[in-house]
C-alpha cells in the first residue's frame, strides 16, 4: 500500500527543497567569485599616482596591487618602510606613471570618441597617450578628460595628458591630476587639441555643429542654470557690470563653493538679522582659484572696493592647530603662500575687515574656505649605468623644492657599502644632479637609497629608491 504525504509534510518536503537548491545557488555564487577574482587583482608599478575616493593624493614609492573587493570597491595594498597598507580607492580611479606612454583607468565609464560615438568600458582600460584626445564620462558629475594640452582661453587652468573633472550641483568643479587641486567658483570651458568641455552645461564641443549633451549619459544631478547676468554682461560696459559679477559671486561662493564655504561668521548673521547688513553691492571681495605646489599655494581673488571701505583684506591658513594670518593687498589680484609642508592639507580661509558705519568696532567676514593639499615631492633616482668598477647615477629633484643637503647610500643585498652627503651647491639650475660610486664586488641586489632630506633646516620625511638585479 502506497502511503500518502500528509498536507504538514508536504509543505516541510518544499521548505527543505527550497533551502537546499537556495545553498547550491549560494555555492556556485562564491565558487564564481573566486575564479573571476583572480581577473580583479591589478598590479600598479612604483612611482604610479593614483587618487582614493576622497580624492586623496596617493605616490606608490615601491608600487602595489589593486584588487576589486566584494562590494565592487578597488582596494589598493602596498608596503611602506615594512608596514602592509589597505587602502580604499572607490569603483574607479586612474592611475598614472611618468614617463609611462600608456594611462590604465579600472571602473565602468562612457568613452565618447572623436565622431561623438558613445562606447562603454570596464575593468582595466589602457589608454594610450599618443592616441589622445579622449573623453570619458565616469559616473554623475565626473569625467576625464585625456589630451596632450587642456586650459582655458585665460590660462588660469594649463595643464597636458590628463585632468579629472568633478563637479558640483552647482556647476563648480574641481579639477585633479599629478600636478592640480583646483576649485573653480564661476563656469569655464576648458579646450583641447579637439574637444572643448562646457563645464556648467555639462556639453562636449566637437565642432560648432557637432556638440553633445554628457548630461544623456546615464543622467545628471547638475542644477546649474546660466544667470540672466551672464547674458548681459557683455551688453553693459558701465559699473553696474559690477553688480551683476557680484550676484553671480555671491551665489556661488555663499550658496556652494563645492561645499567648502564657511559662509558667514556669527557677528554677520547676528547684525543681518537686525537688517543692518554689510554686504551690498558696492563692494566685494572672492576667491576665484587655488593652485598648490610642493611648498607654496597661489590664490587668485578678486577686490572690489571703490569707496574704500574694506580696512583690511587677509588670508588665514591653518595647518591642524597652527594658525597663520596674512594681509593682502586690494589693489594685486594674486599672492603666493610660501614656506608650506609638501604632501600636506591646508585650511585656507578669505576674508576681509569693514569698519562699521556707527561707532568704532570692526567685524571680520569670511567669504571663503576651502581645504587644499600641497603637490608631493617627486624626487627620483636612476642608476645610469654600472660598468667593472663604477655605478652611476642620475637624482631628479623637484625645481622648485631643492633641498639645502641629503644623504645617497648605496647597498649590495641588505649590506651599506657607502654613503654620499648632496649639498646643494652641487645640484644644478635644473634640479639635476649626477655622480658615480666606486665598486670591487657587489651581490646579485645593487639598490641606491635617497633619505635625510634637509629643507629649510628641517628634516624632510621622504625616500626615494633605485634597485638594479645583476
Amino acid at each position: 500500500m502506497k502511503r500518502k504525504l500528509g498536507f504538514k509534510n508536504g509543505i516541510s518536503f518544499l521548505i527543505i527543497i527550497s533551502l537546499f537548491i537556495t545553498i547550491i545557488i549560494i555555492f556556485a555564487y562564491f565558487i564564481n567569485y573566486e575564479l573571476k577574482k583572480k581577473d580583479n587583482i591589478y598590479e600598479v608599478a612604483s612611482s604610479s599616482i593614483l587618487f582614493d575616493y576622497k580624492n586623496n593624493y596617493i605616490e606608490l614609492k615601491k608600487g602595489g596591487t589593486l584588487k576589486k573587493g566584494f562590494d565592487n570597491n578597488y582596494y589598493l595594498n602596498f608596503i611602506e618602510d615594512g608596514v602592509n597598507y589597505k587602502q580604499k580607492i572607490g569603483k574607479n580611479t586612474l592611475v598614472y606613471k611618468d614617463g609611462d606612454y600608456k594611462l590604465y583607468y579600472y571602473g565602468n565609464a562612457y568613452v565618447i570618441s572623436k565622431t561623438g560615438e558613445v562606447k562603454k568600458i570596464s575593468g582595466k582600460t589602457e589608454i594610450m597617450k599618443a592616441d589622445s584626445p579622449y573623453f570619458l564620462k565616469i559616473s554623475d558629475r565626473k569625467y576625464l578628460f585625456v589630451d596632450k594640452k587642456i586650459g582655458t582661453e585665460d590660462g588660469t587652468i594649463k595643464t597636458s595628458q590628463y585632468l579629472i573633472i568633478e563637479l558640483d550641483k552647482q556647476g563648480n568643479a574641481n579639477f585633479l591630476n599629478f600636478e592640480n587641486d583646483v576649485k573653480t567658483i564661476k563656469p569655464i570651458i576648458l579646450k583641447g587639441t579637439l574637444f572643448d568641455f562646457d563645464i556648467a552645461n555639462e556639453k562636449l564641443i566637437i565642432d560648432k555643429d557637432n556638440q553633445i549633451d554628457l548630461k544623456k549619459i546615464i543622467g545628471s544631478t547638475n542644477q546649474y542654470v546660466k544667470k540672466i547676468e551672464e547674458d548681459n554682461k557683455d551688453k553693459d560696459k558701465d559699473k553696474n557690470t559690477y553688480y551683476d559679477d557680484y550676484l553671480t559671486t555671491i551665489k556661488n561662493s555663499f550658496n556652494n563653493l563645492t561645499g567648502s564655504v564657511n559662509g558667514m561668521n556669527d557677528n554677520i548673521q547676528k547684525e543681518l538679522a537686525k537688517d543692518e547688513a554689510y554686504l551690498d553691492l558696492t563692494r566685494w571681495t572672492t576667491v576665484k582659484s587655488l593652485y598648490p605646489s610642493v611648498n607654496s599655494i597661489k590664490v587668485n581673488y578678486s577686490v572690489f572696493d571703490p569707496n574704500n571701505e574694506f580696512s583690511e583684506i587677509f588670508i588665514i591658513v591653518k595647518k591642524g592647530l597652527e594658525t597663520q594670518k596674512i594681509q593682502l593687498s586690494k589693489t594685486n589680484q594674486s599672492y603666493i603662500i610660501p614656506d608650506l609642508i609638501p604632501d600636506t592639507e591646508y585650511n585656507i580661509s578669505f576674508g576681509y575687515r569693514l569698519v562699521k558705519a556707527v561707532g568704532d568696532s570692526t567685524i571680520d567676514v569670511i567669504t571663503d574656505s576651502l581645504n587644499v593639499k600641497t603637490s608631493s615631492l617627486n624626487y627620483k633616482v636612476e642608476i645610469s649605468k654600472i660598468t667593472t668598477s663604477k655605478i652611476y647615477f642620475k637624482i631628479t629633484f623637484n625645481n622648485d623644492y631643492i633641498p639645502n643637503s641629503c644623504d645617497l647610500s648605496l647597498y649590495s643585498g641588505d649590506i651599506l657599502v657607502e654613503t654620499k652627503i648632496i649639498k646643494q651647491s652641487l645640484i644644478d639650475k635644473s634640479g639635476i644632479y649626477t655622480g658615480f660610486f666606486n665598486i670591487t664586488t657587489l651581490d646579485y641586489m645593487v639598490s641606491l637609497k635617497l633619505h635625510n632630506i634637509i629643507y629649510d633646516s628641517k628634516l624632510i620625511d621622504y625616500t626615494a629608491y633605485a634597485k638594479f638585479v645583476s
